[in-house]
C-alpha cells in the first residue's frame, strides 16, 4: 500500500539517479539494525549504494513531505537511524525550511550530514530560458441517459433484441463507419466537445442528439457481425472537463551548494477527482532542461498530458 510521501520518494529517487548514475538507489528499504540480537529493521526511505561492494557506501536518504517542519526529535531519531543500519551518511529532505536547532546539529556533522529543501519558486526567481510546464486534461462523461430510441428499416432486425442491446451503453455497438466499434460515450464525446469548443474547466448540461438518414450524423449498430443503419435519438446528461493549468515548481536546493534540480507539481479537482502529477527536471547542457519522468498519482485512470508552451495560454 502506498503511504504519505511516496511520489516525493520516487521524485528523490529520479534526481539522485541523475546525480550519481552508477550507484544503486532504491526506494522504502528496510535495512538490518547492526547490534539487534533478535533481526529488528529500520524503514529508510531511499537507499543509495554507492562504489564497488568492498568499498560500498550508504547513504540513507528520510524524506518530510508535509507542511510543518522537521522537529529536532525527528532529526535526532533519523541520526540514531543513521548510526543503528551502520550508513555512511544521511540526507534529510523537506517541504519546510530546516529549523535553526536542526541546522546547528547537522554542521556538526559534516559532511555525513545533507539537509535539503524542497521550496516552491516564483517566476523571477527562475533562470530567464527556464522552461514552463502545464497539464492539459480533457474528457467526456455520460453520467445519465434521459431517453434513448432507435429505428431500423422495418424487417432488417429484430428491434426487441436491438433493444436489449442499446440498455448496455458501455457495449462497443455503435459505428460510423462500419469499420471500428464504439460505446455510446465514445460516439458522443466529439459531438459534445464540438458544443463546448471554447470552454475551461467542468460543463455539467443536457443534450440531445439525432442519428438519421438524411443527416450527416449517418450510425450503424453492430449485430451479430452485420452493420445495421440505424436512426438514433438520444438524450444525455453528461460533465465535460477542460483543463489547462500551470504547474507549481520548487527547486531541489541543499543547503550550502544551491538548486540541484526542479519539481513540478499539480494538484487540481476535476469532475472524476483530483488530478496529482509531479514532474522531477534538472539541467541538460547550458541552456536545455530534461524532464526525468512524469509521476502520476491521480485517483483515476486519467488521460494527463504534460506540456511544454513559448508562451502563457489564456487560461
Amino acid at each position: 500500500m502506498a503511504k504519505p510521501g511516496d511520489d516525493l520518494e520516487k521524485i528523490v529517487e529520479l534526481i539522485e539517479r541523475s546525480i550519481s548514475p552508477s550507484s544503486v538507489i532504491r526506494q522504502n528499504v528496510l535495512l538490518p539494525v547492526l547490534n539487534s540480537p533478535t533481526g529488528r529493521t529500520r524503514q529508510c526511505d531511499v537507499v543509495i549504494e554507492s562504489g564497488p561492494e568492498f568499498r560500498c557506501n550508504v547513504t540513507i536518504v528520510e524524506v518530510q513531505d508535509r507542511n510543518s517542519q522537521v522537529n529536532i526529535a525527528t532529526f535526532n531519531d533519523w541520526l540514531t537511524k543513521l548510526d543503528d543500519v551502520g550508513a555512511n551518511s544521511l540526507i534529510c529532505i523537506s517541504r519546510k525550511e530546516f529549523p535553526e536547532s536542526v541546522k546547528e546539529v547537522a554542521r556538526f556533522q559534516g559532511n555525513r550530514v545533507l539537509l535539503i529543501n524542497l521550496k516552491e519558486e516564483t517566476p523571477e526567481t527562475l533562470p530567464l530560458n527556464f522552461l514552463s510546464l502545464y497539464v492539459a486534461y480533457e474528457n467526456v462523461s455520460i453520467t445519465g441517459i434521459d431517453a434513448l430510441s432507435c429505428c431500423v428499416e422495418k424487417g432488417s432486425v429484430d428491434l426487441a433484441l436491438l433493444d436489449s442491446q442499446i440498455m448496455h451503453s458501455n457495449e462497443k455497438i455503435w459505428s460510423t463507419d462500419k469499420v471500428s466499434n464504439m460505446s455510446i460515450v465514445e460516439l458522443l464525446s466529439p459531438l459534445i466537445k464540438e458544443l463546448h469548443y471554447d470552454a475551461k474547466g467542468i460543463v455539467k448540461d443536457v443534450a440531445s442528439f439525432t442519428f438519421q438518414n438524411d443527416r450527416r450524423l449517418v450510425l450503424y449498430c453492430n449485430m451479430n457481425g452485420e452493420y445495421i443503419r440505424v436512426g438514433l435519438n438520444v438524450v444525455v446528461q453528461y460533465a465535460y472537463d477542460n483543463h489547462l493549468l500551470p504547474m507549481t515548481v520548487s527547486s531541489y536546493e541543499q543547503i550550502d551548494h544551491g538548486v540541484l534540480a526542479w519539481v513540478f507539481e499539480i494538484d487540481h479537482e476535476t469532475s472524476h477527482g483530483k488530478i496529482k502529477t509531479k514532474v522531477p527536471v534538472i539541467k541538460h547542457g547550458d541552456n536545455a532542461y530534461e524532464m526525468l519522468d512524469v509521476i502520476n498519482s491521480t485517483d483515476f485512470n486519467s488521460q494527463v498530458t504534460i506540456r511544454s508552451l513559448e508562451q502563457k495560454p489564456v487560461v
